[in-house]
């Protein structure tokens, strides 16, 4: 996890995101399990993801790369099962407020593809950097 204290991550996985028109997103039906269908092939989220970079008065305008991926355990080590391409980005802010940015990743996960079903994490990445990661368990 991070050890720079200006970086705020949170990270949630749910069924669809809905953006208002006012650019505000809210997760609908927040999972950490997904219970499959007998002859279900493919498994559809999404993964919602705020950053946040409060460094009061001094914004930060460099680039930063988001990556958010799915790693399962194969034979006792941990690998990337999928991922999605990653997301450059500069921190925006209004006034005074904080700087952040707001992902929503979505993923279709085809389940032949997986070692088995259980539990895998969703992580993500910023700047090559582990700052979250949440459970998804997969069950028949």
């Amino acid at each position: 996890m991070p050890t720079d204290p200006a970086v705020f991550v949170s990270s949630v996985i749910c069924e669809s995101v809905l953006r208002e028109t006012t650019g505000v997103s809210s997760a609908v039906r927040i999972m950490s399990a997904i219970k499959l269908n007998p002859i279900q092939t493919h498994v559809h989220f999404f993964v919602l993801t705020s950053f946040h970079q409060p460094n009061y008065g001094v914004p930060d305008l460099h680039f930063h790369e988001a990556v958010i991926q799915m790693v399962g355990n194969r034979a006792g080590g941990w690998e990337i099962v999928a991922s999605a391409k990653p997301y450059s980005f500069v921190y925006t802010r209004k006034d005074e407020a904080i700087g952040g940015m707001e992902l929503a990743t979505e993923f279709t996960v085809d389940l032949s593809k997986l070692p088995d079903l259980g539990t895998y994490f969703m992580q993500v990445l910023l700047d090559g950097q582990l700052v979250a990661q949440a459970p998804l368990s997969l069950l028949r």
